[in-house]
């Protein structure tokens, strides 16, 4: 488990996630209560980023979502 996120940084996450929110639903997506509530939960436990992507993966596989593309870090010459 990494470093827990200190008062500043997660008042400042605090902050954001209004206006997260409201980019999100611009797209069309809508948090559900219980995504929500594991947001709240990250918050409690002052996980660090790592640790909540982490716990997003996590919860992600427990509920059957189908994983999304991986990015290729290898990088291709130009023309293929």
């Amino acid at each position: 488990m990494g470093a827990k996120l200190t008062d500043e940084q997660l008042a400042e996450i605090q902050r954001n996630r209004p206006g997260v929110c409201a980019s999100l639903a611009c797209e069309g997506i809508v948090l559900s209560a219980e995504v929500e509530a594991l947001f709240d939960e990250m918050d409690r436990d002052r996980l660090g980023s790592d640790d909540r992507a982490t716990r997003i993966l996590r919860y992600c596989r427990e509920k059957g979502y189908a994983p999304w593309p991986r990015r290729s870090t290898r990088r291709q010459s130009p023309g293929g």
